[in-house]
């Protein structure tokens, strides 16, 4: 059975989330096509197991300050990018943490760098995308304060 339903017109899709476009203009074409409704029935549950597994989680933030250290690549293996903010504490001269984040293990790329004046904290922040690997590296036997990753 054809299902009777208007083409949706090319202006509607302005200011919709890009799912609810995919959505719309699958359906779209399918009614184009003459359609039955098993077919669009079809065609919807399909987009939307591909939109659930394409969306990523909701962020949190975890505090893994007793599960890392200065030197050690790490790996994001969530679904979505990671924000690290490491605070490290060095109680002599002068002192830096280096951020390092690629797809090798151990991460050889640069991604920010930290200097700390003799006993002072010092913050480092860096972003690591899904599937990279991360690490921390400080130029003196540092501590870790504090070792933050939102993902």
């Amino acid at each position: 059975m054809a299902v009777n339903v208007a083409k949706i017109p090319a202006g509607a899709l302005i200011g919709l989330s890009k799912p609810l476009q995919k959505v719309l203009l699958a359906l779209n074409s399918s009614v184009a096509t003459g359609a039955s409704v098993s077919d669009l029935t079809n065609t919807a549950g399909n987009l939307q197991q591909s939109i659930t597994e394409s969306t990523p989680s909701p962020v949190a933030q975890y505090d893994n300050t007793p599960n890392r250290s200065f030197g050690t690549a790490y790996q994001n293996t969530s679904k979505n990018a990671m924000t690290v903010a490491v605070t490290g504490l060095y109680s002599g001269a002068a002192w830096y943490m280096t951020g390092f984040s690629d797809t090798m293990n151990p991460p050889a790329t640069t991604t920010g760098i930290q200097y700390g004046a003799s006993a002072q904290k010092a913050c480092l922040t860096f972003v690591v995308p899904v599937g990279n690997y991360y690490q921390v590296t400080c130029s003196q036997a540092g501590t870790v304060e504090n070792w933050l990753e939102w993902y």
